[in-house]
């Protein structure tokens, strides 16, 4: 045989051999579908099947499947929230203004040894920000003002959720200890006793003479009426816990 003939023998019985037919059992088995990366979730098959394919987003490609769909917030009116925010917001500023104004009105008479009184020594008007206690009450006013202006804002969108230092349950604390200072600066006198001591000047007597007499035995009987202004921060403080009761119970569902 010549090798040209020899060569040509081995050629087709290689490609004989490459293009034997499959065995049975792979004939019988079912070819799987291709994975068509770029389906969508509605979408389930290849290009020449006539379906819609997306284009390609960032999160399918990142993270390996399809996009998330986009849900877009509704906003909705909460009116027990908005009105209790008004309320809190009103009853804030109108506190704050009345610290501003005259809370009592003050006598204070000196007794001798004996315990009888001997006179009035002093006759005082103090503002309700000259004393300790207002000056608690003038923080807790403008906490409420703060609150109540959240309150009105989150009042347009029920499904958002209310700031951690807006919660009701400051509101209500807030207002338990405005009702507190209302109640001490009526009662007591101790909580006057500096404002009195620089208004010294208004009953005649020197500031060290009206506290050495406040601080010398026997005492002085003070005698302290409540003024329109010191009623009103109590009224407020009692609108103000109203208001975040009801901001309570509108946002424990939110």
């Amino acid at each position: 045989m010549a090798p040209v003939e020899a060569v040509r023998a081995v050629w087709a019985s290689t490609t004989q051999r490459d293009q034997a037919p499959p065995p049975p059992s792979a004939l019988s088995a079912p070819t799987p579908p291709a994975i068509d990366v770029w389906a969508t979730q509605s979408g389930a098959g290849g290009h020449g099947a006539g379906t819609t394919v997306a284009e390609p987003t960032l999160s399918s490609l990142m993270l390996g499947g399809p996009a998330l769909p986009v849900v877009e917030h509704r906003r909705r009116f909460d009116a027990g929230l908005f009105v209790a925010g008004a309320m809190l917001l009103v009853a804030g500023i109108m506190a704050y203004l009345s610290i501003r104004h005259p809370w009592v009105k003050v006598r204070i008479t000196g007794i001798d040894e004996d315990r009888v009184e001997t006179g009035v020594v002093a006759r005082l008007i103090l503002d309700g920000g000259e004393g300790l206690a207002g000056k608690i009450g003038l923080a807790l006013s403008v906490a409420m003002t703060i609150w109540g202006a959240v309150w009105c804002w989150y009042g347009f969108d029920r499904g958002a959720g209310i700031p951690s230092f807006a919660r009701p349950g400051f509101a209500i604390l807030a207002t338990i200890a405005g009702i507190a200072v209302a109640i001490l600066c009526s009662t007591l006198w101790f909580v006057w006793s500096d404002a009195a001591v620089a208004h010294a000047g208004d009953a005649g007597m020197s500031t060290a003479a009206l506290r050495l007499l406040i601080d010398t035995h026997p005492l002085p009987i003070v005698h302290i009426k409540r003024l329109h202004s010191l009623l009103q921060f109590g009224e407020l403080m009692v609108l103000g816990q109203l208001a975040s009761y009801l901001a309570f119970w509108s946002s424990r569902s939110r």
